[in-house]
């Protein structure tokens, strides 16, 4: 059982320098093109996926604080007339798993729930 545990720990490890690498990509990507919305969806999306891998390492105190703007920008980006399949999926996606828990959002936008229940 210890091994298993070891090797999870060492796989979100790894998953952490990547998503955190990710995310410094996309803040450039957005700096040069502040009006791309899927630029804007994947950063929220990697900073959602990197908070809740902080949160499972306890590694990070601003695992929150990333967790919450992420989740913000996503709800924001949903909320859209114009929202486009792949943004609905990550939204709900992120509604569903974020970490922790209490940042789950229990009314998801109608819109991101059925795309995700399909």
């Amino acid at each position: 059982m210890a091994s298993a545990y070891g090797k999870r720990r060492q796989n979100l490890a790894a998953a952490e320098k990547l998503l955190t690498q990710t995310v410094a990509i996309m803040e450039r990507m957005l700096k040069q093109d502040p009006s791309n919305e899927n630029w804007r969806a994947g950063l929220a999306d990697g900073q959602v996926r990197l908070a809740t891998i902080r949160s499972a390492l306890h590694s990070a105190a601003d695992s929150n604080a990333l967790a919450k703007n992420g989740i913000a920008a996503l709800r924001q980006m949903a909320n859209k007339d114009t929202v486009s399949p792949m943004i609905l999926d990550q939204a709900a996606n992120a509604f569903l798993s974020i970490e922790p828990a209490s940042l789950r959002d229990r009314n998801l936008p109608s819109r991101a729930l059925s795309v995700r229940l399909l």
